[in-house]
């Protein structure tokens, strides 16, 4: 049986209007592609993730408080192509929200509930992250912010049923206390699951008294640290090279354009990260802040032809 289709009208017409102007997981092998599937309506596929979305569409996302570096905005970008890479290995169909309630927002329409995925991603140069860190509010230019775990559980007190994981993507290593081997410090990915009871305890009490909750948050696997394998210092150099080997375990021996894709496919990301209107429905969320499978593949097969495989990636 085909993929549905869950990209709507507007949001294909505007990318045919477009694209023609111009990875820790193993690549999969190349497969056979199939056909996109007939042009539809988002009436009729939106009962593929009707609560999720429309959750999402409802409650407006919290003021982030105020502009961030450049660099970050970068890093944020190139993180969330090497995420939609990893994403389209999969059979999978998906939704990737571009800076909305969080810096990236990944939906599972093919899934049950609950499917929605939360990404916070830290760029900090050499602070490692302490427990202390997390919990300590933060200085915004109109007043406090939310801590870092704070943010993240406010989508859980928002999103009760349909929060599939909380996760907080950090360019340092964390400095935490576990109750399993090895320490936080050397490993890459765990959840607060793993935390000492003291630690988890602590969350929980902070959490509560942050968000004015009426009891304590439950501090589980929901709550994912991962440590980026995206180097902070030629992000954009490594993200190429990880499109450069998703092409060609894609299209062995095709001949492709390497760095106009890369620039489409960012600058399409940047694009969507950057609006900041308000958005009433669903379908346009997923017209200006969303990208799609279909969107992705769309992109994928407008490639202008007659190119090769090269880039400066390559040397990677």
């Amino acid at each position: 049986m085909g993929r549905r289709n869950s990209i709507p009208r507007e949001h294909r017409d505007d990318t045919r209007a477009r694209a023609p102007q111009v990875p820790q997981r193993p690549l999969l092998p190349d497969r056979r592609l199939t056909p996109l599937s007939p042009s539809r309506t988002l009436d009729e596929i939106e009962p593929s993730m009707p609560t999720a979305l429309e959750q999402i569409t409802a409650c407006k996302p919290v003021e982030s408080g105020g502009p961030r570096a450049s660099n970050r905005l970068a890093y944020q970008r190139d993180w969330t192509f090497s995420l939609l890479l990893r994403l389209h290995e999969t059979d999978e169909d998906y939704l990737v929200l571009c800076d909305y309630h969080d810096d990236v927002v990944v939906l599972r329409p093919s899934q049950p509930p609950p499917s929605v995925e939360f990404f916070q991603i830290k760029t900090d140069a050499n602070k490692k992250w302490t427990m202390a860190r997390l919990l300590r509010g933060q200085e915004g230019a109109n007043g406090s912010l939310p801590s870092v775990l704070g943010k993240l559980y406010h989508h859980q007190s928002r999103f009760p049923d349909d929060v599939r994981s909380l996760n907080l993507v950090s360019t340092q290593p964390f400095s935490l206390d576990l109750k399993t081997t090895p320490g936080s410090e050397s490993r890459t990915r765990f959840t607060a699951i793993e935390l000492t009871d003291a630690s988890i305890d602590s969350i929980r009490k902070h959490i509560k008294s942050e968000l004015s909750l009426p009891a304590e948050p439950t501090v589980d696997s929901l709550l994912v640290f991962h440590v980026s394998d995206l180097n902070l210092a030629d992000h954009d150099t490594h993200t190429q090279g990880r499109l450069l080997r998703f092409l060609e375990a894609r299209y062995p021996g095709r001949l492709l354009p390497v760095p106009t894709l890369y620039r489409v496919l960012a600058d399409e990301i940047k694009r969507k990260s950057d609006e900041e209107r308000t958005f009433a429905t669903p379908t346009d969320i997923v017209k200006y802040k969303g990208i799609t499978r279909d969107y992705f593949e769309k992109v994928l097969r407008a490639r202008p032809p007659g190119h090769t495989i090269v880039s400066r990636s390559k040397r990677l």
